[in-house]
């Protein structure tokens, strides 16, 4: 398709939403991204990418600045509050996806890899999109809060689980609300590695989660001498933790749990921990209309179980860019972009909400059950699975 006159109109400057403005801009499609944050600040501490997420980021141009300053990892264990390892699992490596690598990286470190690949001007903060509707002649006129408008040749939605874009287009739809999964998270970066996480010299960092009785902890070198954690409680999709609490909190749910938990729980600075309640998306009747389509979170948000939601937004945007290049309408591109992608992002979003749904199991029988399972599932299954996420080509 020939690029329009007038820009593609993304609303929101997370990770797919950037990832698509560089896919098109490369492609010499005009782009404007739309953030409603009055500065575009990373949104979460850290992030986890498969290889099926750093090979958009080499096809997009960014990989190489992005890789010196992320993690490269070897293996994930799941283990018990005392250290036993329940399971054991090497990640994908160079028999499954190339020269490519897994690694873990800081958010904002992806995000300025992403910004830094974009035309000056491409990322108008300070835009929170109202509402959307025909403009006069051709595309869509675009209203925001405070009264400015603009006008695009079609609107992509990658605003996140809560999506406004999304919202509009299923007004008064029943069944299309996010669903709260019944536990929140807790993350940030602490400025140590703890010892035995960094790996040996090219073998790559251990990645653990420690999985207790309706709680599980999470710690995740994260480059420059970080680490990122996270921390799962279950609890009501309304419960707060006062600012300065959230230390003693933490401390009181997650006492007894093996090394480093503690430590790395004594040098978290409250004043950068992210808190959010987990909902996901049920199935959408779509992903678009005409003029407007959904990506990422807007359109399949998961649970971060897995690791694959950042990955499966930077998927989106290659394959939506190339469907864009390649249809003879924007309809038509966003259908094609569609059919691609639902059953890859339905068949890893059940896959997380299990895992979720089993790692916060807090009856003791439960727990019994989930040690005989964590135990007993076979290497070359897990490794299939973990294999056809990483493996994956967008395109």
């Amino acid at each position: 398709m020939k690029p329009p006159s007038q820009p593609i109109g993304i609303v929101g400057g997370g990770v797919g939403g950037l990832a698509l403005a560089v896919a098109l801009t490369q492609r010499g499609w005009p782009v404007v991204v739309y953030e409603r944050a009055p500065r575009l600040e990373a949104v979460g501490a850290g992030l986890n990418l498969w290889q099926n997420a750093t090979h958009v980021l080499r096809e997009l141009g960014v990989l190489d600045a992005l890789a010196p300053l992320g993690t490269r990892y070897a293996r994930f264990d799941i283990v018990e509050p005392d250290g036993a390892v329940l399971r054991s699992s090497p990640m994908p490596q160079a028999r499954i996806a190339g020269d490519l690598p897994g690694m873990f990286v800081r958010r904002a470190d992806l995000q300025a890899a992403l910004l830094g690949a974009l035309p000056p001007g491409t990322v108008r903060t300070g835009h929170a999109l109202a509402s959307f509707e025909p403009a006069a002649g051709q595309g869509l006129m675009l209203h925001f809060d405070g009264g400015e408008r603009a006008v695009a040749s079609a609107l992509v939605g990658a605003d996140g689980v809560r999506s406004r874009v999304r919202r509009q287009m299923f007004a008064g739809v029943r069944g299309v609300a996010p669903v709260y999964r019944g536990y929140g998270v807790w993350q940030g970066l602490v400025p140590f590695v703890p010892t035995g996480y960094a790996g040996d010299t090219g073998e790559g960092a251990l990645l653990t989660e420690t999985w207790g009785a309706g709680r599980r902890f999470s710690l995740f070198p994260a480059g420059v001498g970080q680490t990122y954690w996270f921390a799962v409680l279950t609890q009501h999709e309304h419960a707060r933790v006062a600012p300065g609490e959230v230390r003693a909190h933490l401390r009181h749910h997650f006492a007894g749990f093996h090394a480093p938990v503690g430590e790395v729980i004594e040098a978290i600075d409250e004043d950068a921990v992210h808190a959010t309640p987990i909902h996901d998306l049920p199935k959408l009747p779509s992903w678009h209309s005409p003029l407007v389509c959904l990506i990422g979170d807007a359109a399949h948000a998961i649970t971060p179980n897995v690791g694959q939601g950042a990955c499966l937004a930077l998927e989106d945007a290659l394959v939506l860019a190339r469907r864009l290049e390649d249809a003879e309408t924007l309809n038509g591109a966003f259908d094609a972009f569609e059919r691609v992608r639902r059953r890859r992002v339905a068949s890893i979003g059940a896959a997380a909400r299990a895992t979720g749904w089993i790692g916060q199991w807090r009856a003791p029988v439960l727990l019994r059950l989930r040690r005989r399972l964590m135990r007993s599932v076979p290497d070359a299954l897990v490794a299939r699975q973990m294999a056809s996420w990483a493996g994956y080509r967008a395109g």
